[in-house]
């Protein structure tokens, strides 16, 4: 890698949460010694998400979301700033700055990073960030990263570490494991624990490695897409590590986990398409896929949740074609 100053194209999906992008967006501005780039990538909202954050133009933050007293230091905006709505026309090279790309539907979070690389060549960026809305980063977090690749040849990807947005002391997660009979994912939260795959949340690839890599698959329109870029990864030989010291606050794997446990129908059932896409894809057991699929019907069950576990039982029955069971409409919503 070059000691020059290094060019960095972030790209950032907003779907209906324009108040927690512009706390992100805010964060950023306290990164310096860089060419950034900023790809805000509408994904369909439904609100006035692209109006607000337009309007909002890095002046006064919304204070509708609750900020840690220990964060409101990293969303000090800095600088001069402004944000601008960008024609969806590819072109080589944005100019450094704030750029809203809007999206007439939800593309997924793989599709919506997927978008906003279809808009410039990647290859005219030393790096590309994977950055979530639901962040809040520190000054050094991306020069900590980019300090890695520098120094460890044959670097693939790498992660920050994430803090709870809520609980700023404690680690929310450096990376995951997949379950090899089952195919479901367990956080780590220790650095010392070996990974299989680094959380999307906050990731930096080179453009060297994209070339390599490619870009997300979009198959996975909500979960397991990390999984899949970090096997990708390390299928061609690439490494992929957690920086200790870039850290990152986050703040929705509690919702989705949430959401999960309430018995959304719409995420669940994604949850578990991307589960059966990514063991197909890696060759994992079939009897563990519907093992797994059997215990999250006796869950709902328990849990009184009958159309999902309705839902759940029909997906186990059709497991040989179980693509064809999903069948999803221009908006990515699972009918």
């Amino acid at each position: 890698m070059t000691n020059s100053t290094p060019n960095v194209l972030t790209i950032i999906i907003n779907y209906n949460s324009w108040e927690l992008t512009t706390h992100c967006l805010a964060s950023l501005t306290h990164i310096n010694k860089i060419n950034h780039t900023i790809i805000v990538v509408d994904n369909g909202s439904t609100n006035d998400s692209i109006k607000n954050l337009l309007h909002w133009n890095y002046g006064k933050l919304p204070m509708n979301t609750a900020i840690h007293n220990s964060l409101k230091k990293h969303i000090c905006i800095l600088n001069n700033h402004s944000i601008q709505l960008v024609a969806d026309t590819p072109q080589k090279k944005l100019l450094p700055g704030t750029h809203l790309l809007k999206c007439t539907k939800n593309h997924g979070f793989s599709g919506g990073n997927n978008k906003a690389l279809e808009l410039v060549h990647p290859s005219n960026y030393d790096f590309i960030w994977y950055l979530n809305n639901d962040t809040i980063v520190t000054p050094n977090a991306l020069s900590e990263k980019i300090n890695v690749f520098n120094s460890t040849p044959r670097m693939g990807l790498v992660s920050s570490t994430l803090y709870h947005f809520d609980e700023p002391k404690k680690v929310q997660m450096v990376g995951g494991t997949i379950n090899q009979w089952l195919g479901s994912t367990k956080t780590i939260i220790d650095h010392s624990t070996p990974i299989d795959f680094l959380c999307g949340a906050s990731l930096l690839m080179s453009s060297k490695a994209f070339e390599s890599i490619g870009k997300w698959d979009d198959t996975f329109f909500l979960n397991y897409e990390d999984a899949d870029l970090s096997y990708r990864a390390k299928q061609i030989g690439l490494k992929i590590k957690c920086c200790e010291t870039a850290i990152v606050y986050h703040k929705e794997s509690a919702t989705f986990s949430r959401e999960v446990s309430n018995g959304n129908l719409f995420v669940e059932l994604c949850r578990i398409k991307s589960r059966i896409i990514f063991s197909k894809k890696y060759k994992l057991s079939n009897f563990g896929i519907i093992l797994g699929l059997i215990i999250s019907v006796i869950i709902r069950i328990k849990r009184r949740q009958f159309k999902l576990a309705t839902q759940l039982f029909s997906l186990t029955l059709n497991i040989k074609k179980p693509i064809a069971f999903f069948h999803t409409n221009p908006q990515g919503r699972i009918k």
